[in-house]
């Protein structure tokens, strides 16, 4: 496998700008489940768009479930879990594009905190069926 690197003429080496657009909402599925799609446009001015989407699943805001589409480029599989204001997350990225030759796939661990975020509170669900009390009519 040969790597090559090329350089610009004056052998500078520039930072380039990026520009990220995202957008999710948490959807209360009932007392326990959560669903949250979201939507991730990346873009700079060296390379063309990405556009990754992404649904994911938490139960009881603790431990999650995902799986996200890099537009021509991979499949990405989430696991993690929360816990107070940090959370701790795996993927697993299956390359779909042509480093696919060069690659199977990456892993990823992410480690963060949730600056200035309200614990959700769980709707209340007081006859434990799984529907929150505000949805259930019995």
């Amino acid at each position: 496998m040969d790597i090559w690197y090329k350089s610009n003429e004056n052998n500078n080496n520039n930072l380039v700008r990026h520009f990220n657009l995202s957008a999710s909402k948490a959807i209360q599925l009932d007392s326990n489940f959560t669903f949250e799609p979201s939507v991730l446009i990346k873009n700079t001015m060296s390379s063309p768009t990405q556009v990754d989407v992404m649904a994911k699943v938490s139960f009881k805001h603790f431990l999650w479930a995902g799986i996200s589409y890099r537009y021509q480029d991979a499949m990405v599989g989430l696991l993690g879990f929360n816990l107070k204001n940090m959370f701790l997350g795996y993927s697993y990225d299956v390359t779909m594009s042509e480093i696919a030759t060069y690659s199977s796939g990456s892993h990823e661990l992410v480690f963060g905190l949730m600056l200035g975020n309200k614990q959700v509170k769980p709707l209340a669900d007081s006859d434990h069926d799984g529907v929150a009390d505000s949805i259930d009519h019995c």
